[in-house]
């Protein structure tokens, strides 16, 4: 792709670029299209992000009777944006209920890196994990504080693409062999989060927002050999990956 953006990143830019266009237009225009009914609000945030990896790797060679393990902490940071849309009531005067969908996209990294040598072989592995792409859907119970706006918790169910790639090279008696690796996996997890609503306007909100995702295990089963005919059989386990957001955002509610 020209200049090396990707096309998804073009694409999101200009949504979240445009997006409070939209909205201003929408303000002054008496009907909008007929899916959007009183009660709905649609929005877009920015987040600050950091993933947790508890990472495990154990392999194991039949001809060499040899099992090595290892266990590792890494994590990976980011920035990206969300976009939402949801359907809210009031009820009881204070009291709150919303339900949300929303996709966000962010460019959180962790890097990997992991030397270990001994009399037997001298090994290196290097790479990254990504995640990329997030969606799903929570619901928000809260308490309104009139002419103030809304405090709320959030529980929720989440899907996120997670990336694993990255090369391995090992060295010495045991025998040589060097290769690349790549893996990508959609994982459910479960999302937990509080956030405060500021009332702006009587359709614009300010949203401050803070949300745990807990993931299920991320597995990737390799196999290869060295140069002397070995055979290498290698499972990498990042255990219950957590993603950690932090998000700024706008919403325009629908009346």
């Amino acid at each position: 792709m020209y200049l090396g953006f990707p096309v998804q990143s073009i694409l999101l830019f200009l949504l979240f670029a445009f997006t409070p266009l939209f909205a201003l237009a929408a303000e002054k225009i008496p009907q909008v299209h007929p899916f959007l009914r009183p009660n709905m609000y649609f929005g877009f945030s920015v987040i600050r992000d950091t993933a947790y990896y508890n990472f495990k790797r154990d392999e194991t060679s039949p001809e060499l009777n040899f099992t090595d393990f290892d266990h590792f902490d890494w994590n990976g940071k980011g920035i990206g944006g969300e976009i939402y849309l949801g359907y809210e009531k009031f009820f009881l005067t204070h009291y709150y209920l919303g339900l949300e969908g929303f996709f966000n996209c962010s460019s959180n990294e962790g890097k990997i890196y992991f030397f270990d040598s001994n009399e037997l072989y001298s090994r290196i592995l290097k790479g990254t994990f990504k995640q990329k792409w997030q969606s799903g859907l929570a619901i928000h119970p809260g308490f309104y504080l009139p002419s103030v706006g809304i405090i709320y918790g959030r529980a929720g169910w989440i899907i996120s693409d997670i990336n694993l790639s990255g090369s391995i090279t090992q060295t010495g008696p045991f025998g040589s062999f060097s290769g690349k690796f790549s893996n990508t996996r959609k994982k459910n997890g479960v999302q937990l989060g509080t956030g405060l609503e500021l009332e702006l306007t009587k359709n614009w909100r300010c949203r401050f927002e803070w949300d745990w995702n807990r993931l299920q295990d991320f597995i990737f089963d390799s196999q290869g050999k060295d140069s002397n005919n070995h055979r290498y059989q290698t499972t990498r386990i990042a255990k219950h990956p957590i993603l950690e957001q932090f998000k700024l955002g706008l919403n325009w509610r629908f009346s």
